[in-house]
């Protein structure tokens, strides 16, 4: 980074790159999946290859933080996901548990990424 000419840290893109970078350096999922909806260019593309990894240890943050209970809405948010079926579809496979509301039973459910395995391949080499 040292040797990077003055004009790229002028650039859009690479400012962009660098801040993605202190967010994973720094565990900061929240600005993580902030950064992947402003990606520029293709960047969300390079992004997602880092977004399960994110996503599961932001799982486990999160089921540490919240207790009781979060609501399925605030979840998906949190995790980066559009559609809340989809989040609930993922953090089951986590071991997440639900009550009756909807809502993550944070005390009783657990984070466990083996879960994304799919017939016996890692969904992400990250992981």
């Amino acid at each position: 980074l040292n040797e990077m000419p003055a004009e790229a840290w002028a650039d859009a893109a690479v400012a962009h790159a660098l801040n993605v970078r202190e967010a994973l350096a720094l565990g900061n999922y929240a600005a993580f999946f902030r950064l992947h909806e402003t990606a520029p260019n293709m960047g969300a593309y390079v992004l997602d290859t880092f977004a399960d990894k994110v996503r599961v240890d932001a799982a486990a943050k999160i089921l540490r933080a919240y207790r009781p209970t979060i609501d399925l809405a605030t979840l998906a948010s949190r995790l980066g996901f559009d559609d809340e079926n989809d989040c609930k579809a993922y953090v089951t496979k986590l071991g997440f548990l639900f009550d009756d509301a909807g809502a993550v039973k944070c005390k009783e459910s657990k984070c466990d990424a083996a879960g994304l395995v799919e017939d016996g391949e890692q969904k992400s080499s990250l992981l």
